[in-house]
């Protein structure tokens, strides 16, 4: 049974006082419904003013209503705190209730919470009537919206996307839907944490326990509307890095697409194609070589077409074997030059022995 005792109570308790401007328990505290009220639970040297509703029954309840006459926007009363022998300003904080619209039928009301620092109290935060509660803005387009200071600091707990049933929120990949709307997102969806900041793009962090190639996750993602989205670039939980690629296959960078650079260092490469030129190193002969494109149709040493598109291609272990083909052939050069001089040589022998014999026959003409 619920009784609402302020208005009659305080009538009767301040009757005697009903035309000075001026109330002055002096050192007793008040009591509505009781003749001692307590301080309860508060300590210090303290003055009370007690609603008692003596009551047993469910719902027995005590009320301090604050009431105005006026239908239009605007304050519609406060509970405040003052320092009363400060040398300056006085107000400490204060709780006012705002009327938001001017009242037709029913009424529409904010909170707002002030505090003071060293000047006069300040809205710090705002309650709604729509039930969001802004902290730095006092006009919030969410259920929590902060603007400036340090941001919010969760300390020892997660921040959860849950339903309202407490389940996960399906939505947590959607940020049109998601706990804190399009401007990020820190939660839990029962199998590792997100944290995620939406701006036309998303970089999205996972964190969770078990290691699994999945949970440990840095990723740049682009949002492309409902629980579309395209990922641009991830670093896996054992350092690989993967562009345009979700699977970096065990390599440490993995790039799904053409590589624009002007330059590319391949360092610490275990061996060159030097050992061509070492003498007891075996060049096949050319028709060796012959047969063996003709049976493999490939060079030896080099990777079959099959295989590169496997496999793909190294590059630093492409680069020795490309160079130890371009140092052979330089070898075969050499021999094939040393043929061709050779065969000049004998040329220039055989010609000589030409004119020789072409001369002594001449001669042998003319004495006979």
């Amino acid at each position: 049974m619920k009784r609402i005792l302020l208005i009659a109570l305080l009538t009767s308790h301040f009757a005697p006082y009903a035309n000075a401007q001026d109330v002055n328990l002096g050192n007793a505290n008040a009591g509505l419904g009781t003749s001692s009220p307590s301080s309860y639970y508060h300590g210090g040297n303290n003055k009370v003013l007690e609603i008692w509703n003596p009551n047993t029954v469910t719902n027995s309840q005590s009320h301090l209503i604050l009431s105005t006459g006026s239908n239009l926007t605007g304050s519609a009363g406060s509970v405040s705190w003052m320092a009363g022998n400060a040398p300056g300003k006085k107000g400490i904080a204060f709780i006012s209730a705002q009327i938001t619209s001017n009242i037709s039928t029913h009424p529409s009301g904010s909170l707002a919470f002030a505090t003071a620092n060293n000047d006069l109290p300040l809205v710090r935060m705002q309650l709604d009537e729509n039930g969001n509660l802004g902290i730095g803005q006092l006009t919030p387009l969410a259920r929590l919206h902060v603007l400036g200071g340090k941001g919010v600091l969760v300390e020892n707990a997660p921040l959860d996307a849950r339903t309202v049933s407490g389940s996960p929120d399906p939505n947590i990949d959607n940020p049109l839907q998601s706990l804190m709307g399009y401007n990020g997102l820190m939660s839990n969806d029962g199998g590792f944490y997100h944290w995620r900041a939406f701006w036309g793009q998303s970089v999205d962090l996972r964190a969770g326990g078990i290691p699994d190639g999945q949970r440990n996750i840095f990723r740049v993602r682009r949002f492309d509307g409902g629980t579309s989205w395209a990922e641009l670039f991830r670093i896996a939980e054992d350092g690989n890095v993967g562009i345009g690629a979700t699977n970096t296959s065990g390599y440490k960078l993995t790039v799904n697409g053409t590589i624009g650079t002007r330059k590319i260092k391949v360092t610490n490469q275990e061996t060159w194609a030097d050992f061509v030129f070492n003498e007891d190193y075996h060049l096949r002969s050319l028709p060796e070589l012959e047969a063996f494109i003709k049976a493999h149709h490939h060079l030896p040493e080099i990777p079959t077409d099959a295989e590169v598109k496997a496999d793909g291609v190294d590059l630093g272990d492409m680069n020795v074997k490309l160079l130890q083909k371009v140092e052979e052939l330089t070898l075969y050069l050499i021999q094939q030059q040393k043929k061709i001089d050779d065969v000049i040589m004998e040329n220039a022998i055989l010609k000589k022995d030409v004119e020789k014999l072409k001369a002594d026959k001449l001669i042998q003409t003319e004495s006979n």
